[in-house]
């Protein structure tokens, strides 16, 4: 069952108690600790999820909701989001081969019968490459943070569904053939709203 009701946002200086009193220590101490890694596979994708939300809305009206079917709503806009990453954090090497997620899925708890389905009305494709701004040669000198190392595509999912049916993935190249040039952090609410007509 879909929960629509928003959840507050924490602003990371609530702080931890004990015996009804304040603990010497915060959210945003506990941020810092388990979400500074923003080269991970995991984190990258959240951070991309905030940066779609951003893009479009300004300042998030809610907090991320975790399990919903598609990632972002902009009104009826359903929208799901993608990330790869050149570099990880786990490795210097680049990246050779990026691909996409972009199998049907399931809803949680979905009742015997359900088909996969793709969810969203669109899906924007985030990839984090450092060298779109510098020669970066390793993980060290990857910046999820600087804007100018992000390049976005956005394809409508009935594309999706139309050319690649019940493929679970989609390599960078296959992408660049229906959107060669991506787009930049500042393009990108133009780029997701023009698929809502």
């Amino acid at each position: 069952m879909e929960n629509n009701k928003p959840i507050p946002m924490l602003i990371g200086n609530e702080s931890f108690t004990q015996r009804d009193d304040d603990a010497d220590f915060t959210v945003a101490d506990f941020w810092s600790w388990a979400y500074s890694d923003l080269n991970s596979n995991v984190l990258r994708g959240k951070l991309a999820e905030y940066l779609v939300t951003k893009a479009l809305y300004g300042k998030p009206v809610s907090a991320r909701r975790e399990w919903d079917l598609y990632d972002v709503q902009y009104g009826d806009l359903k929208i799901e989001v993608k990330t790869a990453g050149v570099f990880q954090s786990f490795t210097d090497k680049p990246s050779q081969h990026i691909r996409f997620d972009i199998a049907r899925k399931k809803p949680d708890m979905a009742p015997a019968g359900v088909e996969p389905a793709r969810h969203a009305d669109v899906y924007v494709f985030c990839l984090h490459d450092p060298r779109l701004k510098q020669n970066a040669q390793t993980t060290d000198s990857a910046n999820p943070l600087d804007l100018d190392e992000w390049e976005f595509r956005v394809i409508p999912t009935d594309v999706l569904n139309e050319k690649y049916g019940n493929r679970k993935s989609i390599a960078l190249s296959q992408l660049k053939k229906w959107d060669p040039v991506g787009c930049k952090f500042a393009q990108l609410s133009d780029k997701i709203l023009k698929c809502k007509k």
